[in-house]
């Protein structure tokens, strides 16, 4: 992965290896350090010593008397250029390689010290090369010499990216390199970042870093590129291999930051493979061993809200800032039925990707990583060289994605041409082709600006030839949004392209609408951040319902009934099986997104259709189900969830409810259950309560010839004197349109009839009953006779004669005479939105 974890890491500079390596190279073979009598290879042997000990400033005395000693001898000379090398004077260490190589011209080590000179000198690049190549001729099977050849090369490329040939040839050199020694200790993993940039072939370098660790298991940055290229191509178990490979090999030979790379890798692995809840242990177990100065890099909220949010979020304690985070993310989870945060999980990747991919120049991450970290892989990124006055369109492949390259075309004259400002600093500009206002309307007096602007920047053009720049387009089409980045300076560091020096007020107008960084600042404003969930199947349309009672001891209890249609479950033809099962999952949280209570099951197995149905058919038949959990009372956000798990569908439903408090004292009613059938049962299930066998109605709809039966509970009932509850029970049936006559008869018998009144608009009838518990279960049938199709509301209102206390319970259904047409003419049959908030079940009234 990313190469910092406790402290941040620098990758090594081509320009600057540990003198202590140099040392162990040059030393000729017949020189021998110990204990001599001789001044002079006293000083040379001390200064040495002290060059190994990094005390440049030491060494470069005593090495100074040497050299005064004997002015002529080739080695003082060299060991004193090595130490105005180690000090970075690069003047003094140039004066005493060419000292050296005058002594002494087969010296191919003095060659190498002066090339790597001249790579750190403005301008001396091909000096360097010319010097590496001189060595070669005094010693050609030097893989030393190769090696410093090819990083001049690579040195070369960075600085002119729009010259491949640098890197072929850097690439051949580093080849020779490893040829020649096979346990170089670094000439593959050179050869590797040879392929993995600019040529971004990554497979070949994961290999080339594997062989680098293969032969220097120590090599941190290696193992970082090869973590780096594991996470660019996605190929996590790939990765994942050939570290465990390294491992069994080399144990604790290879850095402890290893670890750290397998863990985030198998976190990368389970989120591909959608184990988020794995992941997600992973992810909060490496945040948790970073030091204090990186894991805010994973937590900040600065880096996904707006900029209002960011501020209430600084001003805040810790304490406070730890909750504003929790809600934040919880607010966004995109299946909040699940115990895992997806979206959460999701960050934490892409922080990671921010801190390998896009680092190299910036730390934590440049100006791709902040609008990575906010919205993601972008529909399409195109990387390409820019020569300064050269059209960007000219660059461009089209994708054949016709919303993708739209909006590059219609942004084809709002392009970036850059510049050198009169202080040397390289510069952007925006054309704009039909200057369409991001906030507006089209503006005609910027359309009149365009032959104006197009005159300047052919007049930039001209004054800039040569410059080159490295850039990327990034296109994000649910944002109607094209984004440039340019490496401005040539050091891997990537930001919005700098703007002119404007020379009309109307240039500077046309800017601060086009710039990318306003762009993307006015996203940020509206939208701070996104994820487009992958669900991973089609959406399940299912219909259910949510009924409370009082458990055994005195608990409320959820149950959470839903019914899947047939048709969705696919057919036995498609090849994933004569059966499946459902995963269920039901969520409660309050509404600062504290779970409450949560369950989820496994219902199966249950028998898939022979054949696929042609018609989303309701009908009767039907899969329904039972989720129960005991629940807390109180005002929650429930979430529901059922998916099917051959044909992956899935279906998520989000409503606000209340959960009434069953362990009171007072007179209480539990929720209406309307129910398909109440029979009475002499077994035990998910469908039966009370000896009575329930066959929910999720749906709510009933067929004119169906009757609609429902069930409910009374508690805490007073007893008389004799040990009999006394209650009455008035049921009421109203419509809630003028929908015509209502015809009402009952089913069973509920005890004495004492009124019924009938009219246009309600039916109501009163009951009365006792018993000889302080509770009481009943049930009925209704049917709906000449009663017209429409929506209806039953309610019952209970009174407990004893006291004269009375309370009520509502419940809405439907009756139809066509149940198949009204299901599906309601409103939002067709669940393109997976998650539906403040909405009534699916399929009910």
């Amino acid at each position: 992965m990313y190469a910092r974890t406790h402290t941040f890491h620098r990758e090594r500079c081509p320009c600057i290896l540990p003198i202590l390596f140099l040392i162990l190279v040059i030393i000729p073979a017949n020189q021998v350090l110990g204990q001599t009598t001789d001044p002079f290879q006293v000083l040379i042997d001390r200064g040495q010593r002290l060059l190994a000990q990094d005390d440049s400033d030491g060494a470069k005395t005593v090495l100074i008397e040497a050299v005064s000693l004997k002015p002529k001898s080739a080695s003082a000379n060299y060991w004193l250029a090595m130490a105005y090398y180690a000090q970075g004077d690069n003047g003094k260490a140039e004066k005493y390689f060419k000292e050296t190589i005058r002594r002494d011209r087969t010296l191919a080590d003095a060659y190498v010290g002066l090339g790597r000179t001249y790579m750190r000198m403005k301008n001396r690049m091909i000096d360097a090369r010319q010097t590496m190549k001189e060595a070669l001729k005094h010693n050609p099977d030097n893989a030393q010499v190769y090696y410093y050849l090819g990083l001049s090369y690579l040195e070369q490329s960075r600085r002119d990216p729009a010259a491949p040939l640098y890197v072929m040839q850097g690439r051949h050199a580093f080849q020779q390199a490893a040829a020649r020694d096979t346990q170089h200790p670094d000439a593959y993993y050179q050869l590797a970042l040879s392929f993995e940039y600019p040529s971004r072939d990554y497979n070949r370098a994961m290999s080339i870093f594997y062989k680098q660790l293969s032969v220097n298991p120590g090599h941190r940055d290696a193992l970082s590129h090869l973590g780096k290229c594991s996470f660019l191509t996605k190929q996590y178990r790939v990765g994942l291999d050939l570290l465990n490979q390294l491992k069994d090999i080399h144990g604790d030979a290879l850095p402890t930051y290893s670890n750290v790379l397998i863990a985030q890798l198998e976190a990368s692995l389970l989120q591909d493979e959608r184990e988020y809840e794995k992941a997600a242990k992973l992810y909060e177990s490496f945040i948790y061993g970073l030091d204090a100065r990186e894991r805010p890099l994973y937590t900040d909220l600065r880096y996904v809200a707006t900029p209002q949010e960011i501020a209430d979020y600084v001003s805040a304690d810790d304490a406070t800032q730890k909750e504003v985070v929790r809600k934040f993310w919880a607010s966004r989870d995109p299946d909040p039925a699940t115990v895992v945060n997806e979206r959460l999980v999701e960050h934490y990747r892409r922080v990671t990707h921010a801190r390998e991919y896009f680092s190299r120049g910036q730390q934590p991450w440049d100006r791709r990583g902040d609008i990575y970290i906010r919205y993601g892989e972008p529909d399409d990124l195109q990387h390409f060289l820019l020569r300064a006055g050269e059209s960007v369109q000219a660059v461009f492949r089209p994708t054949g994605n016709a919303s993708i390259d739209a909006i590059r075309e219609r942004n084809h004259l709002m392009r970036y041409r850059l510049k050198v400002d009169n202080g040397g600093s390289p510069w952007g500009n925006l054309v704009n082709r039909k200057m369409v206002d991001p906030d507006g309307d089209a503006r005609s007096d910027a359309q009149s600006a365009v032959p104006d602007m197009a005159q300047f920047f052919s007049r930039a053009g001209n004054e800039t030839q040569g410059l080159v720049f490295v850039s990327e387009s990034w296109v994000y089409v649910a944002h109607d949004l094209e984004l440039f980045f340019v490496d401005q300076l040539g050091k891997g560091k990537f930001d919005y392209p700098l703007g002119i020096h404007e020379t009309e007020i109307e240039e500077s107008s046309i800017q601060s609408r086009f710039h990318p960084q306003k762009m993307a600042e006015r996203l940020i404003r509206t939208n701070p951040e996104s994820y487009q969930f992958d669900y991973g199947g089609q959406p399940l349309d299912y219909l259910y319902d949510l009924v409370t009672y009082r458990g055994i001891e005195g608990e409320t209890v959820l149950e959470f009934a839903y019914s899947v249609p047939a048709w969705q479950l696919g057919s036995v033809s498609d090849g994933q099986g004569l059966k499946t099962w459902f995963d269920s999952h039901l969520v409660l949280s309050d509404h600062d997104f504290n779970r409450a209570a949560n369950r989820s099951t496994r219902i199966g197995p249950l028998e898939r259709p022979l054949t696929a149905g042609k018609t989303k058919a309701l009908g009767v038949d039907l899969h329904t189900a039972i989720v129960s959990l005991k629940v807390p009372p109180g005002d929650y956000n429930s979430a529901v969830e059922v998916r099917d798990e051959a044909t992956r569908r899935i279906g998520i439903f989000q409503q606000s409810l209340h959960v009434p408090d069953y362990s009171a004292t007072e007179l209480a009613l539990s929720d209406i259950r309307l129910a398909s059938s109440i029979v009475p049962a002499d077994n035990v299930g998910p469908f039966v309560r009370n000896g009575l066998h329930i066959e929910p109605n999720p749906a709510r709809i009933f067929q004119n010839s169906e009757p609609v039966s429902f069930y409910y509970e009374i508690y805490n009932l007073k007893k008389d004197v004799t040990g009999q509850s006394r209650y009455r029970t008035e049921l009421e049936v109203s419509t809630r349109e003028q929908s015509g006559n209502i015809v009402w008869r009952f089913l069973s018998e509920l005890g004495n009839l004492i009124r019924r009144s009938d009219d246009r608009e309600s039916v109501s009838m009163l009951f009365e009953d006792e018993g000889e518990s302080s509770s009481e279960f009943k049930y009925t049938s209704i049917d709906t006779g000449d009663t017209s199709s429409g929506r209806y509301v039953l309610t019952l209102t209970v009174t407990d004669l004893s006291t004269d206390r009375s309370t009520s319970k509502s419940r809405e259904f439907v009756v139809t005479n066509d149940r198949q047409k009204w299901y599906e003419e309601q409103p939002g049959k067709a669940l393109d939105i997976r998650v539906i908030k403040d909405k009534e079940p699916e399929g009910s009234p």
